[in-house]
């Protein structure tokens, strides 16, 4: 099964301040993600449904490589205690087959 993300959004327990805890969502080193997901300075909270390209939703298949790449922690405190969840629903991919008919 693979999953079709339509959004992604993190929170902190204690927020970040004198600038923002920033992360990048990757599926195999590259971004999937428009642009990175931003807690700002005295915020507790992010969110964004804007995918690569401007896309509305990405889809990661069951083989990818995800990860979740912390960039910027806050400058005078660090945001701390990051739960990252990825918005979306599984579905199955469509299988091709090839069929030959004799001549």
């Amino acid at each position: 099964m693979d999953f079709e993300v339509t959004r992604v959004y993190a929170s902190v327990k204690t927020a970040p301040t004198g600038s923002a805890l920033t992360i990048d969502v990757e599926d195999g080193g590259t971004s999937i993600l428009n642009a990175v997901l931003s807690v700002s300075a005295s915020s507790n909270y992010a969110e964004t449904s804007t995918f690569s390209g401007s896309a509305s939703s990405y889809s990661l298949s069951k083989d990818s490589l995800f990860s979740a790449d912390i960039d910027q922690i806050g400058s005078t405190v660090a945001g701390t205690q990051l739960v990252l969840f990825l918005e979306g629903y599984r579905f199955t991919a469509p299988t091709t087959t090839t069929t030959t008919t004799a001549p």
